[in-house]
């Protein structure tokens, strides 16, 4: 057989034989002869050895980058490109002849990185396999991939090194997932630190096992209270948002998530709090999930003033002209229900301008608010005295049995106002001196002198007209023969 048909083991088996006939041969000279003759047998054999090893590292190296799904780059000992895969190229955008000869640190590693690429390849030079590294790498385009790396000597029978195979998987979408989960993960942690919004971590049976501190000082719990599991918000709902409770956790079965809503919560001491809340189930659960709170007490309180200040008189804090309005169209359809009668009357001060333009307005606001006060007193238990501008105002009287009782509370006024009003000292007016007020007042009875609101008030004003005709500090009730004397008078 011709030495280049010969395998690898059947060279070695006879570069041992060799050895061991020189070691065993009994004559020094012949001995020394075939040493010698051996010696460049073991020569010759061991070169043509190194070369079949060499061919099946290149065979082997071929196959390694023929390896698909995976980077495969082949490096010589100093770090340098040997050669590197379909895949590699594709993902990195260069080719071979771009990449071969260049150092590892030069084609596959970012200019933040090179001084770890340097520490690494400092442990394959000594040997320390394998060795598992990631790093980013840009492309020919300028992107950025992130690669982890796996390397991995390849040596001949002396134990030199000849070649380190780097395989490297791109984990680009891994670690952009990674970092889009954790960057979410962080700003729900700054949310829930933060304390702008109530946040709470429960179960749809109502246990709560985490909130942050907004929630717990809105609600006047502890993080003691929280851990002992004494916050329960189905038993924090008062009966009747219940309803609105269970739709919502109807949404959070059905769908994951339910729009956001209005409740109320119970504090610990027994006090309300209204709250917006909107809730989600944690992907994959059907029961564990996050709940967002926000307080809407300051809101409620705003909404709360701007009604009572679009349907009341701030001066007086009385109802307005719109809110009498709307009262006495709701008194007049339960009249016609029951089929009881209602009054309406007009009030007005006496002279009221000559005290406002001789002492002042700060005074004649003062008597105003007097003046609402005690005649508020002497109105029965849902009666409505309300200031229609200036200084008239306007009594509604319903579930009255007769005109009487619209006379009696018209006499009750009208003592009420001849006690002096003892007003406060003004800066600028000086001491201001007891005030003797009277009142006119006209009265309209439903139904007999009108059955809708505007003819009530009509007839009432009328009247009110009336008793001024009359020398003030009296009332009247409407007569229907004082309106073609009020027209003829116009």
């Amino acid at each position: 057989m011709k030495d280049e048909d010969k395998t690898k083991e059947q060279l070695i088996e006879e570069v041992v034989g060799l050895r061991q006939r020189a070691a065993f041969n009994e004559t020094p000279l012949t001995y020394i002869q075939q040493l010698e003759s051996d010696l460049q047998s073991e020569r010759l054999l061991m070169a043509k050895l190194l070369d079949v090893t060499d061919g099946l590292l290149q065979n082997f190296v071929r196959a390694v980058l023929e390896t698909e799904n995976t980077l495969v780059v082949v490096f010589d000992p100093l770090g340098r490109v040997v050669s590197f895969n379909k895949t590699y190229s594709q993902t990195t955008g260069y080719s071979l002849k771009e990449g071969q000869g260049k150092y590892f640190w030069e084609l596959f590693v970012i200019s933040e990185e090179v001084a770890s690429a340097f520490a690494v390849w400092s442990q394959v030079k000594a040997g320390q396999y394998p060795i598992d590294y990631t790093n980013s790498c840009l492309t020919k385009q300028g992107s950025k991939r992130v690669i982890t790396w796996s390397f991995n000597p390849i040596q001949d029978p002396t134990g030199s090194i000849q070649y380190v195979i780097g395989s490297g998987v791109d984990i680009t979408e891994q670690t952009l997932a990674t970092e889009a989960l954790r960057e979410s993960e962080e700003r729900l942690r700054r949310i829930v630190d933060s304390n702008i919004i109530g946040i709470f971590f429960g179960d749809l049976g109502g246990n709560i096992t985490e909130a942050n501190d907004a929630f717990l000082q809105m609600l006047g719990y502890t993080r003691q209270d929280l851990l002992a599991g004494k916050i329960n918000w189905h038993e924090m709902t008062p009966p009747e948002y219940v309803k609105t409770t269970e739709q919502a956790v109807s949404e959070l079965r059905e769908h994951g998530v339910c729009v956001p809503f209005e409740n109320e919560f119970i504090r610990q001491n027994g006090s309300r709090v209204f709250v917006m809340m909107a809730a989600a189930l944690f992907e994959g659960s059907t029961e564990q999930g996050v709940c967002y709170v926000l307080d809407l007490t300051e809101r409620k309180q705003a909404e709360t003033l701007i009604q009572y200040q679009v349907s009341h008189d701030l001066l007086t804090g009385l109802p307005n002209r719109m809110r009498f309005n709307k009262q006495l169209s709701q008194a007049l359809a339960d009249a016609d229900i029951s089929g009881n009668m209602l009054a309406v009357m007009f009030l007005d001060l006496d002279r009221f301008k000559t005290i406002n333009d001789s002492l002042g307005h700060d005074v004649g606001d003062q008597l105003l608010q007097s003046f609402a006060d005690r005649v508020t007193a002497c109105l029965r238990a849902g009666d409505t005295l309300a200031r229609w501008g200036g200084d008239e105002f306007t009594v509604l009287l319903p579930h009255i049995s007769s005109a009487e009782d619209a006379d009696r509370i018209a006499r009750r006024i009208l003592d009420a106002l001849k006690p002096a009003f003892n007003l406060e000292f003004n800066s600028k007016s000086g001491a201001i001196p007891p005030l003797h007020i009277t009142s006119s007042i006209g009265i309209a009875l439903y139904p007999h002198d009108g059955e809708d609101a505007k003819t009530l008030l009509i007839n009432a004003d009328i009247s009110l007209y009336r008793a001024k005709s009359r020398g003030r500090n009296n009332y009247q009730v409407y007569c229907s023969t004082w309106t073609s004397h009020r027209i003829r008078q116009l």
